[in-house]
């Protein structure tokens, strides 16, 4: 756990929307899954949160999203477009906002 609470940290520290930006919800009420944005600056990152101990289903805003950080899978490294994430029970996953696809695996943070 406290390795979790260290990765956050860092990623906090080099991602500006993260400290600085403005809070957007993306639902109107958290249910099993809450989403919202922070944007500062240009840098958009979206964060979806399962509170369930069941997996559920995620709706992912349109455009390119590159995976910073997954509480969960290991495997989660790469780029997405819109539609649909299934969430491990508990997962939370910040994503970063790409202007265009990158390779697969770029240096997003994932929990130790």
């Amino acid at each position: 756990l406290l390795n979790l609470y260290r990765a956050l940290l860092r990623l906090r520290a080099k991602t500006p929307a993260l400290q600085l930006g403005t809070f957007t919800p993306l639902d109107a009420r958290p249910g099993p899954v809450w989403r919202y944005l922070r944007e500062h600056d240009g840098q958009r990152v979206l964060v979806c949160l399962n509170f369930s101990r069941f997996d559920e289903t995620a709706h992912l805003p349109e455009g390119h999203w590159r995976v910073l950080f997954s509480s969960g899978r290991r495997d989660r490294a790469g780029e997405l477009q819109g539609g649909e994430l299934e969430l491990q029970a508990h997962e939370c996953v910040l994503f970063e906002a790409t202007k265009a696809p990158q390779s697969q695996g770029a240096g997003g943070l994932e929990a130790p």
